[in-house]
């Protein structure tokens, strides 16, 4: 009858049998490489920050990770991009930037930006996600109209504010 014993290294261990029992109480010790195994735990991370998380269109957003070599890093822009990069080096504080595109006039843009790692053989499916929401508020369309631009000295002037994006509005005149 076989035994299984189940263990979760969380770094790279090595075991080592020191003796074994049978089951009429003989014991053996063993020796050489079959006494002594190693398990090689491939260990990623998937953190970033943002150093912005909303802006208005467009919005260059830096975000910033360990760089560890070995590792493959894929970056989904949920705007329909992505970049990945295969880590040759290992660079703390790496910083690459995407810029978002707010193209409708009136409602926010809410990418869910998301950072995959994973490891090469010999640890093919060893992975880490991390998502961050940002807001990407709608790019200000100014229209402002004057109703007439010849007049005579007195008249009075009307302005027809048709923007898109404006929350607040501040006139200032020369």
């Amino acid at each position: 009858m076989f035994k299984s014993i189940a263990i979760q290294p969380a770094a790279t261990t090595t075991y080592q049998l020191l003796t074994v029992t049978d089951g009429l109480g003989c014991t053996f010790t063993p020796s050489g490489p079959t006494s002594d195994v190693t398990f090689t735990v491939g260990e990623t991370e998937a953190s970033f920050t943002v150093a912005q998380l909303e802006s208005c269109s467009p919005f260059t957003a830096e975000f910033t990770y360990n760089e560890v070599a070995g590792t493959v890093y894929k970056w989904n822009w949920a705007d329909g991009t992505t970049d990945s990069i295969m880590a040759l080096v290992s660079t703390p504080n790496k910083v690459i930037t995407h810029t978002f595109t707010n193209t409708s006039p009136t409602r926010k843009l809410s990418p869910k930006v998301s950072l995959e790692t994973s490891l090469p053989a010999p640890f093919p499916g060893c992975t880490k996600t991390k998502l961050q929401t940002l807001t990407v508020y709608p790019t200000i369309i100014t229209n402002v109209f004057p109703d007439k631009t010849d007049m005579c000295s007195g008249e009075t002037v009307k302005f027809t504010n048709q923007s898109f994006g404006v929350s607040t509005h501040r006139w200032f005149y020369r």
